[in-house]
Formats: C-alpha cells, structure tokens, sequence
C-alpha cells in the first residue's frame, strides 16, 4: 500500500456522489460513567453543536475540498433555525420544507473512557417524502450515501423509491449503525441487493449475523451484498470483506470522545472513492480521518488536509 501522503496526493474528484441523510442538534453531556436505573450523578455539559451522520459525513469531503451534493431537510424550530444558520456558514445548500416539524436533536453521554451513549429525539429527518428530492437527478450520481437512522420506518419505503431510480452502476454506501434491527426487514433485504457497500462497526456486524467471529460477520454479509464490507475494528483500524478478507491498520490516538467517528470513517471511504482511491487506500485513509476525530470533542471534527499530512 502506498503511503498516507501519496495517497492524499491523489484526491481528485472522479466520481459524482450524493449525501442523503440528517442533520440535528448534539447536545454533549460528559460524566464519569452512566447512571444505572434511579440513579442520580453529577454531568457536565460541553457543548451544542450541529451533527447528524450526514452532516458529519459531508463534513469529511467538505474539508478535503471534495465536491458532493446534499439532501438534509431543515424543517421549522428551534433546532432547525441552529441548523440553517450553521449550513448557511458552510455554504451547504438545504432542502428547506415550509411549515413543516422541527428537526431533531441528540443528547450525547461521553464517558470518562470516551465512550458515548446517544439519546435521540427525532423530528423531520424521519419524516421524508419523495418531493424533497424534486431537484435532484438521482441517475446522475455514482455513489449515494444513506444511514440507516433514516431508513427506519415510513422513510424505508421513501428512500428504497428514491433509490430505485440511480443508474444500475451506481454504489449505494450504507452505513445502517445501531439501529440496524428496527429497520424492515423487507426495505433491508431490498437495499442490500442495490450494489450496496455496507460500512458498520465489529458490534453491530456481529449483531447482525448472531455472531461473535467478525471476519465470519464480514463474509457472510459481502454474501448478501455481493459488494465489499467494510467493518470498523477501533484501534485495530478495519476489515474489508470482498473477494479476500484483509485487515487495514489503525492509528494510535488518544482518545477524547467518540462522537461522529463513525461517520467520518465512512465520509473518508467516500472522499476515496469520489476519487478512484483503491478500496485499501481509501480505508487506509477513512482510519486516519476516524481516528484524528477521536483525538477531538464534539460532532462535525473532521481534519482538513493539512492536518492529515
């Protein structure tokens, strides 16, 4: 494999790609460890911010200096109005539905050890239809980023639509994260047969295959896929399952917390692929970019190129 800077030399856009998804309001509250049930302890609040696994997502290529296009519906409230204003600063165009619900928003539990735990009240973004879309032309796109937060209930059915309409070519990227098992079990066996490269963390691919061999969990979801996976290992860096299993190193980081990493290992497999990156070479870059996000605190923390070299 080549090295961290050669393969950055080459980040060139090649490929058209399309972040559909969410953006909502972090609110990150750090304590020592979770309460058990009844249990009163002492947190501190941090921060507020705007994340959102597509926010987080574009956040990666929008520091590369990539080019995408977003859908992120911004409703009517006051976690929309924070989330306007800060698209607004970006430059991220938004998809703007008048009179609509009010986005949604999360608390976020950082543990001493830097784990989180997430809360999550939803609001617009699990309430899509098929007119937010009218002013993208979807068959135009070569990889199409979804989340499985958004594909949970009555939006399954409006993302599978939406979807069904990319050129036979194009890769959907999905992530579906923790909430993998409250999504349909219909939509999912749909969506796994759309060219579709999964990117999920060892927990939540041993969960889906009930098992506890993660190179096994890798292999028999690329059965499914007929596409790479690609399976985060934390420190250990990730697992690609394809026509061989292979792990690709991690980086060593001390870590602060782990909001947002693993959006941004999926925002740095993007930016490889947006520009022909060898599938090695663009994990080998999403652990760089997953593992800098971790050394931070708060949502939306990924690296600009200079802070990759």
């Amino acid at each position: 494999m080549r090295s961290l800077n050669e393969i950055i030399s080459d980040l060139k856009p090649q490929n058209k790609v399309f972040i559909i998804g969410a953006a909502i309001v972090d609110t990150i509250i750090k304590l020592d460890r979770l309460p058990t049930s009844g249990e009163d302890i002492t947190a501190y609040y941090t921060s507020q911010s705007v994340g959102g696994c597509a926010f987080n997502v574009a956040d990666v290529l929008s520091k590369l200096n990539l080019p995408f296009d977003l859908m992120i519906p911004v409703g009517t409230g006051s976690y929309s109005k924070i989330i306007q204003e800060t698209m607004a600063r970006r430059n991220y165009k938004a998809t703007f539905i008048n009179g609509s619900l009010n986005n949604g928003c999360c608390l976020s539990f950082v543990e001493k050890n830097g784990e989180r735990t997430f809360v999550t009240m939803p609001g617009l973004e699990t309430a899509m239809k098929t007119d937010f879309f009218a002013d993208y032309l979807i068959e135009e796109y070569d990889y199409i980023y979804i989340s499985g937060y958004e594909v949970e209930g009555v939006n399954g059915q409006v993302l599978l639509e939406i979807l069904q309409r990319k050129k036979p070519s194009a890769k959907i990227i999905f992530d579906p994260g923790p909430r993998v098992n409250f999504i349909n079990p219909d939509i999912l066996k749909q969506l796994l047969s759309m060219n579709t490269i999964l990117t999920i963390n060892d927990k939540e691919a041993l969960a889906m295959i009930n098992t506890t061999d993660v190179a096994y969990a890798g292999r028999k979801l690329h059965t499914i896929t007929n596409e790479p996976v690609i399976i985060t290992l934390g420190k250990d860096g990730a697992l690609i399952a394809a026509d061989k299993t292979q792990i690709i190193p991690g980086f060593k980081i001390v870590v602060k917390d782990t909001i947002g990493a693993g959006d941004a290992h999926t925002g740095g497999i993007l930016a490889g692929l947006l520009c022909n990156l060898n599938l090695d070479e663009a994990v080998y870059l999403a652990n760089k970019i997953a593992a800098y996000v971790v050394s931070q605190e708060g949502a939306a923390t990924a690296p600009t190129l200079d802070k990759l070299i």
